[in-house]
């Protein structure tokens, strides 16, 4: 393959765009529109993936109170065991009688005057317990309800919900929005085919006379196939530039406990995935649509 016959393709690719500029426009339109709603879709996919390893990377806590009256023995022993559970990130002991304190530092108040029976139930000794994996939680729970010197009441064990709260609805967000992805892809799919049948329509006698004369298929295919594929360049340009310009406004607006993946940091994987879509639909769909158009 020669420099001329190359140089031969783009020059015909180029000329045939300044040739059909509506139908150009009409096609990058087309692309751009669907690559948009691709890119918002994929935006809450990446965002909802980010939340979630958010909420699985924070250090959520269970709070497990000792029997009433513990002893430092079984003090000691909740510690030990705590110690061994590969589960638990950290933890720490508040003492009954630490409990007052900081009780009585916050308000008097509410425990002055109150007996000591019911000071001991108000502030029994507990432990605060760390963990770095959402998923540990359950696990954690279920080996303290085993261990004697922890209580068996209906609050001393309290495991926070929300952190599970939000990753099922992150994931919840997340399946719709692969879905919808999905059937916009599929969607644009069809648009972007249906707009390189119009331009090939639009050339179908250049075609034909080419074909007569002897140019074989594959010579004729090149300059629409590279025609194809700077139609989609354009689009992905006009797309990212179009995202880049919304994003970050759009994310400082919402008003959330969570931080979303600034425009860098989707940036990358978006334009990979919207020029795959693009080119490798645009040159698969200008190769088929024209075959028929080549059977002279």
């Amino acid at each position: 393959m020669s420099i001329s016959t190359i140089s031969y393709w783009f020059y015909d690719a180029i000329n045939s765009m300044k040739k059909n500029k509506k139908n150009i426009i009409i096609s990058v339109g087309t692309m751009v529109t669907t690559m948009v709603i691709i890119a918002i879709t994929f935006a809450v996919i990446k965002n909802a993936s980010y939340i979630i390893e958010q909420r699985r990377g924070m250090e959520s806590r269970i709070l497990a109170c000792a029997v009433e009256g513990a002893t430092e023995e079984q003090i000691a022993n909740i510690k030990s065991q705590l110690d061994n559970m590969e589960e638990v990130a950290s933890y720490t002991y508040q003492s009954s009688a630490d409990g007052l304190k900081y009780a009585l530092e916050k308000d008097p108040i509410l425990v002055e005057g109150l007996p000591e029976e019911m000071l001991a139930d108000l502030f029994p000794a507990r432990f605060s317990i760390s963990f770095s994996e959402i998923e540990h939680e359950d696990i954690i729970i279920e080996k303290l309800r085993t261990m004697p010197e922890i209580g068996k009441g209906k609050n001393d064990i309290v495991a926070a919900e929300s952190a599970k709260e939000a990753i099922r609805q992150a994931k919840i967000y997340q399946i719709l929005c692969t879905v919808l992805l999905m059937f916009i892809i599929e969607l644009s799919v069809v648009l972007i085919i249906n707009s390189t049948k119009l331009m090939l329509y639009a050339k179908r006698k250049e075609i034909s006379i080419m074909k007569y004369v002897g140019a074989t298929d594959g010579f004729i295919k090149v300059p629409f196939i590279i025609e194809s594929v700077i139609i989609s360049i354009i689009a992905v340009i006009i797309t990212l530039i179009l995202f880049s310009a919304v994003y970050t406004p759009i994310i400082e607006t919402i008003k959330t406990d969570m931080s979303f993946l600034n425009c860098d940091g989707i940036l990358g994987s978006l334009t990979m995935m919207l020029l795959a879509i693009g080119i490798g639909v645009g040159v698969v769909g200008s190769s088929v649509s024209m075959n028929k158009y080549l059977d002279v």
